[in-house]
């Protein structure tokens, strides 16, 4: 793991579960799947980040995807409300779908039947509603593991070296 990536992650996921090796290589190759290999459109991958990232209050993750996200096509709108809790502009069916299962999953911590069948009946996620259902899991997983390197991190009278 240090050495694909040339030294030890000083920030970022990976800088928490390098002290796990196998379990950071194991998220690594899902994480690089679901961003290369899936045929899961981009915006909805970045907005299940995103969703993600909101609901959790990672500013880490936020900041990591919050332009990749318009980039991927989610209007500024989409991502400004999101990102202050405000009422969402009208989504696209796939982004309707991500947004209401992925805060039903991070709010309540289940999902219902009926989530699962309105992921599979937008026909862009009809056979990738397993991705993007991981997708948010595995933002999940980096989201709480730099939640928790944020409440380990030194307070500014408590920095390494000073």
């Amino acid at each position: 793991m240090v050495q694909s990536r040339g030294g030890v992650p000083r920030t970022g996921p990976l800088s928490v579960m390098i002290n796990s090796p196998e379990a950071a290589r194991r998220a690594v190759h899902v994480s690089d799947y679901l961003r290369n290999e899936s045929t899961l459109p981009k915006h909805v991958q970045e907005l299940a980040m995103l969703v993600t990232a909101r609901e959790m209050d990672c500013q880490y993750v936020w900041n990591a995807h919050a332009a990749s996200g318009k980039q991927a096509g989610l209007t500024a709108g989409l991502v400004d409300a999101l990102r202050d809790k405000k009422p969402l502009p009208a989504l696209k069916p796939e982004e309707a779908a991500v947004v209401k299962y992925g805060t039903a999953f991070l709010t309540t911590h289940s999902t219902d039947r009926c989530s699962h069948i309105r992921l599979r009946r937008v026909p862009c996620l009809l056979l990738r509603g397993v991705d993007a259902v991981t997708t948010l899991k595995i933002s999940t997983l980096v989201s709480r593991h730099l939640r928790r390197l944020r409440s380990l991190a030194p307070t500014s009278n408590q920095l390494c070296g000073r």
